[in-house]
């Protein structure tokens, strides 16, 4: 791409300026108002907003930063420097408490005590669980013979019925008797 060059009103004063900041940064005049162009739209800045100076800038942050540090020495003396004595004190009370804890060979017979309780425990569960299906086997027996008594009671109520109709039959008929009777007393026994 070709350069078209043009030409552009200046002061006598600027025109001096500028040749002096050029040759200041070796360049020519046109290399340096391009490049004068090309920082002013990389960077944004407005050249005719006023300048600040950068030791006024400098000096604002040393400002700030001194604001700041003061602030962190401030909360430094209020804050973690009694946090940090409650930390001592409560590392001392812990040493304390841990010296007088019991010992590792302490806490071994316990262990051994605690073992031997829960095994005498364990052995009366089992003697009890062993007691308990003795009882279960028992009340099942007495159960079954409860529920055998029962049917058999239940026979004997129904012979009872055949034989009391028998008898009031007999006694309706002199010949003996009934055949259906005879057949029904004879299936209840054979239940």
């Amino acid at each position: 791409m070709a350069n078209t060059i043009t030409t552009t009103n200046i002061g006598i004063k600027e025109r001096n300026a500028l040749k002096k900041l050029s040759s200041h940064h070796a360049l020519r005049q046109i290399e340096f108002i391009n490049a004068a162009i090309d920082y002013f739209k990389k960077t944004g800045i407005n050249p005719a907003e006023e300048i600040f100076s950068p030791r006024e800038e400098i000096a604002k942050l040393t400002k700030r930063v001194d604001q700041v540090v003061q602030f962190i020495r401030k909360n430094e003396q209020s804050k973690l420097n009694p946090l940090l004595d409650s930390l001592i004190i409560i590392s001392k009370k812990i040493e304390e408490q841990l010296s007088e804890q019991i010992t590792i060979n302490q806490f071994n017979e316990l262990l051994v005590n605690f073992n031997n309780f829960f095994s005498t425990i364990g052995n009366n569960i089992k003697n009890i669980e062993s007691q308990q299906n003795v009882i279960n086997k028992s009340t099942n027996t007495i159960s079954n013979t409860l529920l055998d008594l029962n049917s058999e009671i239940k026979i004997l109520k129904k012979m009872l019925v055949v034989m009391y109709r028998s008898h009031e039959n007999k006694h309706a008929m002199s010949s003996g008797f009934k055949s259906e009777h005879i057949q029904e007393f004879n299936y209840l026994i054979s239940d």
